[in-house]
């Protein structure tokens, strides 16, 4: 077999970014490495079919889409939750803390708070990936499970994802 060897879920880091000239960022481990990306396609619209008594006639572009994406975060420990002056992922999704003075990615919607989301994978074997996805809307859901505390980030994506 030849090929690159794949990426396992240690190999994963995470960035979010604001949209300053010298952006603030902060990289983060998601606990199990684990992230979902749904629904990747050629282009970034909807498509509408179109029909004549049922039959198929065209396909022609629709409405620009959004992509959704969602990860989880150990909260391994307690300053990452309640200590204003650590680094916080909640402050990064609720633009308080440390990021209140962030500049969103979105430069016309006048207050709507959106950030760059990338998704870096590298072994080493020396393979290397990475999954931007440019203007975000993120939300943050804490749980608590048998492994601790637990933030899922879920986020509304409004531009396609870059690979490379």
């Amino acid at each position: 077999m030849s090929g690159l060897p794949p990426f396992v879920s240690r190999d994963v880091t995470i960035t979010v970014s604001d949209g300053a000239a010298s952006p603030k960022s902060a990289s983060f481990g998601n606990g199990s490495g684990l992230f979902d990306i749904p629904g990747l396609d050629a282009g970034n619209f909807e498509v509408v079919e179109v029909k004549n008594r049922q039959q198929h006639l065209a396909l022609l572009k629709g409405e620009s889409k959004t992509y959704e994406f969602s990860t989880e975060i150990t909260v391994a420990d307690v300053n990452d939750l309640t200590n204003a002056s650590a680094h916080r992922m909640l402050d990064a999704i609720r633009k308080t803390g440390d990021w209140a003075s962030g500049t969103s990615v979105e430069t016309i919607g006048c207050g709507v708070w959106a950030v760059k989301v990338v998704v870096s994978m590298s072994n080493t074997c020396g393979a290397s990936a990475t999954i931007t996805l440019p203007k975000c809307r993120l939300t943050g859901d804490l749980s608590m499970t048998e492994e601790g505390l637990r933030l899922t980030v879920n986020g509304t994506c409004y531009e396609s994802p870059v690979i490379s």
